[in-house]
């Protein structure tokens, strides 16, 4: 399977995942409501009639909180999927050098780029850059550390060392979906 397809495999999974949760939030939502209101009815007529009324509106109420809990969990999973979605949409983006669907990288280093020795003849940075295709790092560090990276020439030993793990981590394509996705989702690993 090319990296194009897994990356096509995986939208079409998690948009399934996505829309799966939506529905059952939507459901949650709705018995929410009708949990609240029959809480509401029942603690009035309790109130004004007197009787087991009251005690059955505390059951309806615990339920309702139950149905929170559960709502805001199916919530998560919506953005969960949808931030596995993105990543993944992204993947393709890459594999087709499609450069208006990558998410631009801001170049805050106050280095002169143009008199750099070879920032600008390897496309570090800019429209079809490097840097672009490589995404926007978790962390403003995070961003710094790749950018020094590529505009310095790092020593063999520390070259070889990053590609052993990028030899490591390249087949364990699910991984690294996780970790980005949490990441997108405001859940940094």
């Amino acid at each position: 399977m090319t990296p194009r397809e897994w990356y096509a495999a995986r939208i079409e999974y998690w948009t399934t995942i996505r829309d799966d949760h939506a529905a059952r939030a939507v459901t949650i939502s709705r018995l929410r409501l009708v949990t609240f209101l029959g809480g509401a009815v029942l603690a009035w007529l309790g109130i004004t009639r007197s009787g087991p009324l009251l005690m059955i509106s505390a059951a309806t109420f615990v339920g309702f909180a139950v149905l929170v809990v559960r709502h805001a969990r199916r919530l998560d999973a919506v953005a969960h999927a949808e931030a596995a979605r993105g990543v993944n949409a992204r993947g393709v983006a890459r594999v087709d050098r499609d450069w208006r669907a990558l998410t631009p990288v801001a170049h805050d280093d106050d280095r002169d780029l143009e008199h750099h020795p070879y920032a600008r003849d390897l496309d570090v940075v800019g429209r079809a850059s490097l840097l672009r295709w490589l995404g926007p790092s978790a962390t403003v560090a995070g961003g710094r550390a790749i950018r020094r990276s590529l505009l310095n020439s790092p020593p063999a030993a520390l070259v070889e060392g990053r590609q052993s793990a990028v030899n490591e981590l390249a087949p364990k394509r699910e991984w690294r979906e996780a970790v980005l996705s949490e990441a997108a989702a405001g859940h940094p690993p």
